[in-house]
């Protein structure tokens, strides 16, 4: 009997509504989502991961009620990311919530302060977009007047249980600080190619000890073991070097079901078999249909 290649994937970030927009080509910059698509949004985004292989999301939303609701329905695990800015939405959710800083530049020295203490006080996890661009670190070394690493040793985000997404420009000194703290690294690359993103050295992060994921973000499709190509690929083409990081290794760090037949899979090129039902299928697809309508009648 031959063996089925069922892996279970994670995904560290999934941002529901980027990946909708940039899937089906739209801007809704100025358009104001409501509770309602909020939750056709997070279901979209479940169901998308469902369909995917993945088991467990970190789920980008407006509301954490519909998030949660949506990991629920569908049987996944894994936590709301609430942004920073929306934290009156965290009361009582502390335990299934991240709290999200999409940049550190747009908030104060006292907001951020604040935040970092009330994940302390709360024991609440929280991810930041850090060290995605070159302007990025400029401009927080400039307005601080230190590295941005030390920047957030100094507000103790370093000390909370702290994931950064990104960390396209950290260099060896940025990871031997956040390995001593424990400080986990989420790496998107598919949306770093998207967006023009410099390249992730995956090769220097692992030989770093820090702890890694991988995320899909905003990038339309989600598709775990190709994150984990591009980040393989790119640091090979980066270092010049064939051997510099073990794919089946790096494979590891996205499923929450680690086997021997992640070996063969990547010798051989398989895909791995996911088994969905066709009224999976049949409501993600109206869903999407009915987003769309939403949408494009606000445009």
């Amino acid at each position: 009997m031959q063996q089925q290649n069922y892996l279970h994937f994670k995904n560290g970030y999934y941002d529901a509504l980027g990946s909708f927009l940039k899937c089906h080509f739209l801007d809704t910059s100025q358009v104001k989502i409501t509770d309602e698509e909020d939750r056709l949004l997070c279901e979209y985004g479940a169901l998308k991961n469902v369909l995917a292989g993945v088991e467990e999301v970190n789920l980008s939303c407006l509301h954490s009620d519909n998030a949660l609701g949506a990991l629920k329905k569908y049987s996944l695990s894994g936590k709301a990311v609430l942004d920073g800015k929306q934290l009156e939405d965290l009361d009582g959710k502390e335990a299934c919530i991240i709290i999200h800083i999409q940049s550190v530049l747009d908030y104060s020295e006292n907001e951020l302060q604040d935040i970092s203490m009330l994940a302390g006080r709360k024991k609440v996890p929280v991810l930041i977009n850090y060290g995605r661009s070159l302007n990025e670190m400029g401009s927080i070394d400039k307005t601080y007047g230190t590295s941005p690493i030390r920047v957030l040793e100094d507000m103790g985000f370093l000390d909370r249980e702290c994931t950064l997404l990104g960390g396209n420009y950290f260099d060896k000194d940025d990871l031997a600080i956040l390995s001593m703290y424990g400080t986990k690294l989420c790496l998107t690359p598919q949306s770093d190619m998207l967006k023009g993103r410099g390249f992730v050295n995956l090769a220097m992060i692992n030989n770093s000890g820090i702890e890694v994921t991988f995320a899909s973000d905003d990038y339309p499709y989600v598709d775990m073991l190709s994150e984990v190509n591009w980040a393989c690929g790119q640091t090979v083409n980066l270092l010049c070097d064939r051997n510099a990081i073990s794919r089946v290794e790096a494979l590891e760090k996205v499923t929450t079901n680690p086997t021997r037949v992640m070996e063969r899979m990547m010798l051989s090129g398989e895909r791995p078999c996911i088994s969905v039902s066709k009224e999976l299928k049949e409501r993600f697809l109206a869903i999407e249909k009915e987003l769309i309508k939403k949408i494009k009648e606000k445009i």
